[in-house]
C-alpha cells in the first residue's frame, strides 16, 4: 500500500515517535517485502498517536480464538470486595516480543525509510487476543486479580498490609496533617460512604428487585443484602413507547415488575427472588380472575412507530370493514371484466356485419356489370 499524506504541522513530532521507538527498539530498520502505512490522530491532549493500516495484513491473518472476559464474569469474581486497586499498563502491547519469522509481516513506511516491529504492534487482529492470554498465563491463578486487556484490578476484603507500606515515603520526613488535609478527607469519606452504594452482585445470596413507574418511564433496581442493609447492584430504566402513555398506573406498575427480571436475567433465572412495588393495587390482581390481558410488547424495540392496540371487538371490527372492502373491489374488478368483454363482442358483430354489407355490395356491383355489358 502507498504511504499516506502526513500532515506538514505534524511531521516533526511523527519523526520525534519514530525516533523513540527506534532508541527503545520498538522498531528497526527493515529489507521486508511488506510494508503498511502509518497515518497520525490527534489526541485530546494535543499529542499525537501514530495508527497504522494493517488491513490487508489482517485479511490474511488466521483468527485467534482466545476469549475476552465480559464485564459480568468481571464482577462475579469481585463478589464481597471492599477495596480496588486499577493499574493501567503502559504501551502495554509493546511489552510482547514478536517471534523473528513474524517480524517482516509489521513493516511500516516511515519518512526514514522502512521498519519493522520488534514488539507486538497495536492494529493487529490477533494483537488483543494475544495480550489477554499473556495476562491470563501471568496473573490468572492469583484469586485477587482480573485483567481486561492492559487494565488490571486488584481487589480485596481489607487493604493489606503491604499496600499499606507502599504508601510511606521512604525518607524520614514526616506528614504534616493540616486542618485543611482533613476537611478534605473528610469531604471524600463522605461522597464514598453516602447512599445509594453499589454492591458488587453475589450469586449465592437472594436477590430483590425493586421496580417503579411514572407517566414518562419504567424502572427497575437490582438490590442485595450486606451487612443487614440493602444495596444496589444494578439500575435499569427505559422511557415510556407512545402506546403505553395510555396505559392506566396499574398497568405501568406492572409493566416494570415484567422490565425489570427481564433486564437482571442472567442473575436471576433458576432462582427465586422477591419483587417489591410501591403500588398496592397490585396486590389484588389476584383475587380478579376477570381481569383482560394486554398484550406485552417490552421487548419488540423495533414496533415504536406502530399503532396503538386496540381491544379484541374492535380488531374484530376492522377485519370486517376490510373484508367487505375487499369485496366490493372484486365486484367493481368484475364488472369492468364483464363490460370490456361485452364492448369487444359488440366491436366484433359490428365488424362482422360490414364485412357481410360489403361483400354484398360488391356481389351487386358485378351483377350490374354483366347486365350492362349483355
Amino acid at each position: 500500500m502507498k504511504q499516506y499524506p502526513q500532515p506538514v504541522h505534524a511531521m516533526d513530532e511523527v519523526d520525534k515517535e519514530i525516533n523513540f521507538m527506534l532508541e527503545s527498539g520498538i522498531i528497526s530498520k527493515s529489507t521486508s517485502p511488506y510494508a503498511s502505512p502509518i497515518t497520525v490522530v490527534m489526541k485530546k491532549d494535543g499529542a499525537i498517536r501514530l495508527c497504522l493500516d494493517f488491513r490487508k495484513l489482517n485479511k490474511i491473518t488466521i483468527f485467534d480464538a482466545e476469549p475476552i472476559p465480559t464485564l459480568d464474569e468481571l464482577l462475579g469474581k469481585m463478589k464481597g470486595a471492599k477495596f480496588f486497586t486499577k493499574c493501567d499498563l503502559t504501551k502495554g502491547y509493546w511489552q510482547i516480543q514478536m517471534h523473528e519469522d513474524s517480524k517482516a509481516y509489521t513493516a511500516l513506511q516511515t519518512t526514514q525509510g522502512l521498519m519493522e516491529f520488534n514488539y507486538m504492534p497495536f492494529g493487529l487482529s490477533t494483537a488483543a487476543c494475544t495480550f489477554q492470554r499473556a495476562m491470563l498465563d501471568s496473573l490468572g491463578k492469583l484469586p485477587f486479580v482480573v485483567s481486561y486487556f492492559d487494565d488490571v484490578l486488584i481487589f480485596s476484603n481489607a487493604i493489606a498490609q503491604p499496600l499499606t507500606e507502599l504508601t510511606k515515603k521512604s525518607s524520614p520526613n514526616k506528614i504534616v496533617w493540616t486542618p485543611e488535609c482533613q476537611e478534605s478527607w473528610d469531604a471524600i469519606k463522605k461522597c464514598l460512604t453516602s447512599e445509594p452504594i453499589f454492591k458488587v452482585p453475589d450469586p449465592s445470596k437472594p436477590f430483590v428487585v425493586q421496580t417503579d413507574a411514572s407517566n414518562n418511564a419504567i424502572a427497575g433496581t437490582l438490590l442485595q443484602q450486606h451487612e443487614g442493609t440493602l444495596h444496589p447492584c444494578f439500575y435499569a430504566s427505559r422511557i415510556l413507547k407512545d402506546r403505553e402513555k395510555n396505559y392506566a398506573m396499574i398497568e405501568l406498575e406492572m409493566l416494570a415488575i415484567i422490565f425489570a427480571p427481564d433486564k437482571f436475567s442472567k442473575y436471576l433465572l433458576m432462582k427465586p427472588f422477591l419483587t417489591q412495588t410501591d403500588h398496592v393495587p397490585l396486590s389484588f390482581l389476584k383475587e380478579n380472575k376477570t381481569c383482560p390481558c394486554r398484550d406485552n410488547d417490552d421487548d419488540d424495540d423495533d414496533d415504536d412507530d406502530d399503532d396503538d392496540d386496540d381491544d379484541d371487538d374492535d380488531d374484530d371490527d376492522d377485519k370486517k370493514k376490510k373484508k367487505k372492502k375487499k369485496k366490493k373491489k372484486k365486484k367493481k374488478k368484475k364488472k369492468k371484466k364483464k363490460k370490456k368483454n361485452n364492448n369487444n363482442n359488440n366491436n366484433n358483430n359490428n365488424n362482422n356485419n360490414n364485412n357481410n354489407n360489403n361483400n354484398n355490395n360488391n356481389n351487386s356491383n358485378k351483377n350490374n356489370k354483366s347486365q350492362q355489358r349483355k
